[in-house]
C-alpha cells in the first residue's frame, strides 16, 4: 500500500489560488511531500511508534517560484529549512525498514532523496499559466501527516504535530 508524509499549505497561500477554476491539483490534495514509501497495512502500528519518536519544531517556509515537473505538471517550488530537511531525513530513515521493497526504495533516494530533496507543491496536474504572485509566500509549518491510499482514494492515516 502506498504511504505518503506531507504537510498542508497553509491559509497563507490557498488564500491565493483561483477560486474561478479548479486546479487540476492531486487526488491526496494540496501538499508538500516530505516522503513516500510502501508497506503492508499492518504494518501501521510500528509506523506511528517509529513516527512519534521523530522530535521536530515548528518551521517556515516560503515559497520561491512555479515551475514544470513530470511532462507538464505545475509546482510551487519551497525553500528547503534546515527542520524541513532533518524531517525528510528521518522520516526516510524510519521508513525505510518497513518498506516492501528496500531495493526499490533505495533507488528512490537516490533520485529524490537527500541533498536531491526539493520541497513542492504540485497546484495543477495539467499545465495552467505560470504566474509570480506567489513567489515569496511565508508559511508557519507546525505539523505533518501520514496518508494512505487504499482501494485508490488516499485517506488520512494520522497527524504528527510538532513542538514549538
Amino acid at each position: 500500500m502506498r504511504y505518503l508524509a506531507c504537510f498542508r499549505p497553509t491559509e497563507s497561500l490557498t488564500s491565493k489560488l483561483p477560486k474561478d477554476r479548479a486546479l487540476s491539483s492531486p487526488s491526496s490534495g494540496l501538499h508538500c511531500t516530505i516522503w513516500g514509501f510502501n508497506m503492508d497495512e499492518q504494518d501501521e502500528p510500528s509506523l506511528k511508534f517509529r513516527l512519534s519518536k521523530i522530535r521536530s519544531v515548528q518551521y517556515k517556509i516560503m515559497t520561491q517560484k512555479m515551475a514544470c515537473f513530470d511532462g507538464g505538471s505545475v509546482v510551487l517550488l519551497l525553500n528547503c529549512p534546515t527542520e524541513l530537511y532533518a524531517l525528510h531525513s528521518d522520516v526516510r530513515e524510519v521508513t525505510r525498514p518497513l518498506d516492501k521493497d528496500t531495493t526499490k526504495f533505495d533507488a528512490m533516494v537516490a533520485e529524490y532523496g537527500s541533498e536531491k530533496y526539493q520541497p513542492h507543491i504540485t497546484l495543477s496536474k495539467t499545465p495552467i499559466e505560470l504566474s509570480d504572485k506567489f513567489n515569496g509566500i511565508k508559511m508557519q509549518i507546525d505539523s505533518y501527516e501520514i496518508l494512505k491510499k487504499k482501494d485508490g482514494i488516499w485517506q488520512h492515516v494520522i497527524t504528527y504535530r510538532f513542538s514549538g
